[in-house]
């Protein structure tokens, strides 16, 4: 749970600070071709510890993006670029998920900026696997190579990430929130979508199942009310 962040025993510090820097570099200049090329040179992991030390990897990242401004909209796209690129496995950023998930309430009570790091990332990640990639910037699939260590993500790249469901260690989450501070990181998370993709953004989000059942226990109505709240809101059309 709560304690993958320290993995890689004295490796943890000094692998962190280089992710760190590997951030501030693409929040600063938004290149794809050097956010590859520098992950590809952070230190490999043979045998168990690797499949831990690529998931603390990306957790760095989005611990880093948590800290909002600049970084927070450059982790959450890192993270996927470097997952089209297929030098972060689907496996490793579910797991990096699931310990940035557990830890999210407090990490909201302590830093409130996080959350909008958070907004883009659920966003960006919901909007994967529909046909309406506005969220991106123009980055190209594919053409990232083998993939480090282990040969990098399978199957059909982005699309086949297993965010259909909404991650459960997410649902829990948000259920362990009070209702207000779980109907705003949802409802931001949606006022994201709509920003990068429109109307489309939304209902993409809409349809991914569970997220309308935390969106109605947040805001305390039923779900034939969902869609007329939203509305009244401004995220429904």
């Amino acid at each position: 749970g709560g304690g993958g962040g320290g993995g890689g025993g004295g490796r943890g510090g000094a692998g962190k600070a280089e992710v760190q820097r590997l951030l501030e570099y693409f929040a600063e200049d938004r290149d794809v071709d050097a956010l590859c090329r520098d992950w590809q040179q952070l230190p490999a992991r043979m045998g168990a510890a690797a499949a831990a030390a690529r998931r603390d990897e990306v957790l760095w990242l989005l611990e880093a993006g948590s800290e909002g401004g600049r970084k927070a909209e450059a982790a959450g796209e890192a993270a996927l670029m470097l997952l089209e690129h297929r030098l972060v496995r689907p496996e490793d950023l579910d797991g990096a998920l699931s310990c940035f998930f557990e830890r999210l309430p407090d990490a909201l009570l302590d830093a409130p900026l996080a959350a909008g790091a958070v907004h883009y990332l659920l966003a960006a990640l919901f909007l994967l696997a529909t046909p309406t990639p506005e969220w991106r910037r123009g980055a190209g699939a594919g053409g990232g190579g083998d993939g480090r260590r282990d040969g990098g993500a399978s199957g059909g790249g982005v699309g086949g990430l297993v965010l259909e469901d909404l991650p459960a260690a997410l649902l829990a989450s948000v259920a362990s929130m009070e209702p207000a501070d779980a109907r705003r990181l949802l409802e931001g998370t949606l006022r994201e979508a709509q920003r990068k993709a429109g109307r489309n953004g939304v209902s993409a989000c809409l349809g991914r199942r569970g997220l309308r059942v935390a969106l109605c226990r947040a805001r305390g109505c039923k779900p034939w009310e969902l869609e007329a709240a939203l509305r009244a809101d401004g995220l429904c059309e």
